[in-house]
């Protein structure tokens, strides 16, 4: 609305529509937060099972995630010095996410890469488990050495 030349500013309506917006911003970064969590353990997940290029690709898309997150709310908020202890929080959960996929990817790389070695030694050791249990060894003793 304009009255002359000035124009006229509903505060009351500027205010909630402000409110609303963040609510929703901070709905949309719960949802991330939660994603990107979900993707972190299922890349775990995709490890253990040796599917590693699954589980790069899911911690990978866990980091974007948390990459498209702040860190903490916005300093310049007045609602933000009330809640700092909840703000700190949120931080410090946030680096550790971040720092725990980061440390996911890591292991994955190492285990992918010395996945051919290790599947040796377990194909090594079920051999020497038969070739035991051929000479007379004990069944059960040779497989839990395996």
């Amino acid at each position: 609305k304009t009255l002359g030349q000035k124009k006229y500013v509903n505060h009351e309506r500027l205010t909630k529509a402000r409110k609303r917006a963040r609510f929703i911003e901070a709905t949309r970064d719960m949802l991330r937060l939660i994603m990107a969590d979900a993707l972190n353990n299922m890349g775990v997940v995709y490890e253990t099972i040796s599917e590693y290029e699954l589980g790069l690709k899911c911690c990978r898309e866990a980091l974007k995630l948390y990459n498209l997150m702040p860190p903490s709310s916005d300093p310049s908020d007045p609602t933000s010095e009330q809640n700092h202890d909840h703000n700190t929080w949120q931080l410090k959960q946030h680096q550790f996410s971040v720092q725990r996929t980061i440390h996911n990817i890591h292991l994955m790389l190492s285990a992918q890469k010395s996945y051919p070695t290790r599947l040796n030694y377990h194909s090594d050791a079920k051999t020497l488990a038969v070739h035991s249990c051929e000479n007379g060894g004990d069944w059960i003793r040779a497989t839990t050495l395996y």
